[in-house]
């Protein structure tokens, strides 16, 4: 298991201990007590999304405790929410995000190009954060992307993104790093 999912799940844990007792013993928590602690979240300002964050990482806690003879299986349902739609941008506002900067500031230039590598390719930045400048191939004019740590991974043409230049901002980085640190 990744050391971020165990810090996740103590987290989870330990807020839901101190609500109901840090002395409770595992095989006297029951579902009721599941429940009157999500609407404890509810009434304390939480979100329903973080609601059921916060019940996804104690069910997972609890089965796991349950498989090994520690308690009871409880079967926890899972809140229902309706997923926030964020706003996009407008055509204004992306027109002033896509606006070469005037000054020049490398971070401000820096940033310049990758809204305008975002907005070309519409690549995700948990995609983007892992590409490295060994996987610009400033010859071809291509990038090589990796998808997750489980897919494959693909070429992506840089010559011209939607109308917009990428190369300029990609060499100048280039020029500034060694080839395995990451691009952001």
């Amino acid at each position: 298991m990744a050391k971020d999912t165990i810090k996740s799940y103590r987290l989870y844990t330990t807020k839901f201990a101190e609500w109901i007792g840090e002395e409770t013993p595992l095989s006297d928590i029951t579902i009721n007590d599941i429940e009157e602690y999500m609407e404890y979240k509810r009434l304390g300002g939480n979100k329903a999304v973080s609601v059921a964050t916060n019940v996804r990482n104690l069910r997972c806690f609890f089965n796991f405790c349950s498989k090994r003879k520690m308690m009871e299986h409880l079967e926890i349902i899972m809140p229902r929410y309706e997923k926030e739609l964020k706003e996009p941008y407008s055509d204004y506002e992306m027109a002033l995000l896509l606006v070469k900067p005037k000054g020049d500031s490398w971070t401000e230039y820096r940033n310049w190009a990758m809204v305008n590598y975002f907005f070309a390719t519409g690549q995700r930045l948990s995609t983007v954060i892992h590409i490295r400048v060994k996987d610009v191939d400033l010859v071809s004019k291509r990038l090589l992307v990796c998808c997750g740590c489980k897919q494959s991974a693909f070429l992506h043409h840089i010559h011209h993104l939607r109308g917009q230049r990428m190369l300029p901002p990609l060499c100048l980085f280039h020029l500034r790093v060694p080839t395995d640190r990451k691009l952001c």
